[in-house]
């Protein structure tokens, strides 16, 4: 079972699974919750029903056709896949006439229903921790017996199944999900609106952004998950939200349920001092690299543009994302006091010689990995090329088929192929060999005038002329730059692909023998003691901070309440928790924002809008909350108390940067868009008018 203390929430603070909050219930009551604790603690029951995962950002269900809320930048990447010369659809923004005009969202979108949750930590851990496994073999076998446990769920057809770990290896859980396989596009604002301010407003407070998408599940006509097909028809789900449509208002309690991706609070100090002094200079280095040869290969032509727009905005994001990580460290006393509180679990371990032996062979562990990854990290950068990834994805492939289905790799094994094979259609619309080729061009002046030599990447090199005929060999009609060609790389034998004259599948082969397989072999061993220790380290460190525990995100279903309310970004400033029309009106004045002119027009009316808000005489647009969220809430629905969606959480602010390493009451804020300003978007659209009449709004 997992073993999670309960706690009283300090203002936002914690990413609560379900069973936690009959624990809570007086917290909840406190802070103005009308719905019952018992209520939101079964995951199968509204609103926990209603919510959904889409692998990497969160949704809800919002009608009982199956119409889905997300946000616009969790599903960009799809409707880019759906431009063409004639309409970029992202730039002009999309409303389906009917439900018949649609979009599919392309062969890799997913949409998760969760079904069943299931603890399965007994098992795992017998397999991890049975008569003779050492280390090196540890990390082996929780993966066969994860992979095992999954491929009995997946039995049952249009399932996915995972096992998800807590605390470092604590415990596992087993998650049921259907896979809705055909996903669609309903509607979604133009980017000027969605992502307006742009790299600018990233992060930021105040914000005035339109992020979000309408989105469909479609299954077949037997009601069974089924891929892309014209003729499927919208799923039925078992629950979906009721919408409030008189929004967010300032002060009052405030939820989000979703699926957080990951978060670093029980990590060892050492690995925030790792985040700060390499990983982030690292990163925003490299980001700007390839965000300047990105930026002057998009300008070259509307084609050009229509390719990279996606994999720009993924840049911009990870770029503002890690300065505000780096300019929080500078401005607080984090990575201190981390430093201080690992001080107290190592006195608190000190006088248990098994504690303190697990605590001191997890951080040597830590280090030595850290060191590893200094070390290849410049190699390791070459997996930047869309087809270098393919050609060592294939590669790995090969290596693992001959193996029976569980003892392959997790991510290697027969389920995984459609994934893989989707994953790679995208790249017809992401791919552009111009900016490819400066990227590799890049990447080979990084090895060539680092110290670390890989002998069998020298060798390809040599074989292959040099860089210069390297590079031609490389780019000169490459075939993996066709989705057929990828595809049937994946049924080459190791053998064949030795004898293959592609350069991108010897490039991928120098790489696995010289550097690729060695360091897995490393890292697995590292795992197996981090196994063993790290929920050592976990629970001391629990004991230490009295007992207050959530586990870190890792993917799995989370609730987290607290109120809509600002924060003093500094010293001196007070900032208020709402935004409004009149405002981006004001913002649109400056040469760095651009507010698509339908909009500037309709400004003026939006304060005599159903949808305008007493208090603020205008169309609220955004609203920030006390809420505790990370990466993957993406999308999430914000509810009120009485479980009505309000909004959907997009964003934080700058100043929450370092927060999935530690909460700040004072200063951790989301961002949410308001549900009016969706639904004015919608009204001032006479294409969206049977949208709103499905949404129970006309």
């Amino acid at each position: 079972m997992l073993l999670i203390a309960a706690a009283v929430a300090l203002a936002g603070e914690g990413m609560w699974l379900p069973e936690q909050l009959p624990s809570l219930e007086a917290e909840l009551a406190e802070a103005g919750f009308a719905l019952p604790a018992a209520a939101l603690s079964d995951p199968l029951q509204p609103p926990m029903s209603s919510v959904v995962g889409l692998g990497f950002c969160s949704a809800s269900f919002v009608s009982p056709l199956g119409l889905v809320f997300t946000n616009l930048h969790c599903a960009d990447g799809w409707i880019s896949l759906n431009s063409t010369g004639e309409h970029n659809w992202l730039e002009e923004g999309f409303t389906a006439p009917s439900r018949a005009q649609e979009l599919p969202a392309g062969p890799g979108a997913r949409l998760w229903v969760l079904e069943q949750v299931e603890d399965v930590t007994g098992r795992i851990q017998a397999a991890a921790f049975g008569p003779g496994v050492k280390d090196e073999d540890r990390k082996r076998a929780v993966d066969h017996e994860r992979s095992e446990i999954v491929a009995r769920c997946e039995r049952a057809v249009g399932r996915h199944c995972r096992v998800a770990v807590f605390d470092g290896g604590a415990s596992y859980r087993l998650v049921t999900s259907l896979e809705i396989k055909d996903v669609r596009i309903v509607h979604n604002p133009p980017e000027s609106a969605g992502f307006f301010g742009g790299d600018l407003d990233n992060f930021e407070w105040p914000r005035h952004d339109a992020d979000y998408t309408l989105l469909r599940a479609y299954v077949g006509k037997d009601g069974k998950p089924a891929p892309y097909r014209e003729d499927n028809v919208p799923y039925q789900p078992r629950t979906w939200l009721p919408i409030d449509p008189t929004g967010a208002q300032e002060g009052e309690p405030a939820m989000a349920i979703g699926y957080p991706g990951s978060t670093n609070r029980t990590a060892l100090p050492e690995e925030l001092r790792f985040e700060a002094k390499i990983i982030v200079p690292d990163t925003l280095s490299e980001v700007d690299e390839v965000h300047a040869i990105l930026t002057e290969e998009a300008a070259r032509s509307d084609e050009a543009r229509a390719h990279l727009q996606a994999p720009l905005l993924s840049l911009e994001n990870d770029r503002k994302y890690a300065r505000g990580i780096r300019d929080n460290l500078s401005a607080t006393t984090l990575l201190e006091d981390k430093m201080r509180l690992g001080a107290r679990v190592d006195a608190a371990v000190s006088g248990d010689p098994a504690k303190k032996a697990a605590v001191d062979e997890l951080r040597a562990t830590v280090l030595a990995e850290q060191a590893r990854y200094v070390r290849e990290h410049t190699v390791r950068t070459f997996l930047w090329l869309d087809l270098l990834s393919v050609a060592h994805k294939a590669v790995r492939w090969a290596d693992e088929r001959p193996k029976k289905d569980l003892e392959r790799e997790p991510g290697l094994q027969t389920r995984d192929r459609e994934r893989i094979e989707a994953g790679w259609a995208d790249l017809e619309e992401t791919l552009w060999l111009p900016s490819e080729k400066r990227l590799w061009e890049l990447v080979l002046a990084k090895y060539l005038a680092g110290t670390q030599r890989i002998s069998t990447l020298d060798a390809w090199l040599e074989r292959m002329g040099g860089p210069e005929g390297a590079t031609r060999a490389l780019f000169d009609r490459p075939p993996l730059a066709s989705q057929a060609e990828r595809i049937a790389l994946l049924a080459s034998s190791r053998e064949e692909m030795a004898a293959s004259s592609d350069p991108w599948v010897q490039l991928a082969i120098a790489l696995e023998v010289g550097l690729f397989a060695e360091g897995r072999q490393a890292g697995r061993i590292a795992e197996g003691v981090e196994l063993r220790t790290r929920p050592v380290w976990v629970d001391a460190l629990r004991d230490v901070q009295g007992g207050r525990a959530y586990p870190d995100a890792n993917g799995t279903l989370r609730l987290t309440f607290g109120r809509v309310e600002g924060y003093a970004p500094r010293d001196g400033l007070q900032a208020t928790p709402r935004t409004r029309v009149a405002g981006l009106v004001a913002k649109d004045r400056l040469d760095a924002y651009e507010a698509p002119k339908w909009l500037l027009d309709a400004a003026p009316t939006a304060s005599d809008s159903r949808w305008a808000d007493d208090a603020l005489r205008d169309v609220p647009i955004n609203f920030v909350t006390s809420l505790d969220t990370t990466g993957g809430n993406s999308g999430s629905a914000t509810l009120n108390a009485e479980g009505k969606l309000i909004g959907l959480v997009f964003d934080g602010n700058y100043e929450s940067m370092s927060a999935d390493w530690q909460f700040d009451p004072g200063t951790t804020r989301t961002i949410h868009v308001d549900v009016r300003y969706i639904l004015w978007l919608l009204s001032l659209d006479p294409k969206a008018a049977w949208i709103l009449a499905e949404l129970g709004m006309t």
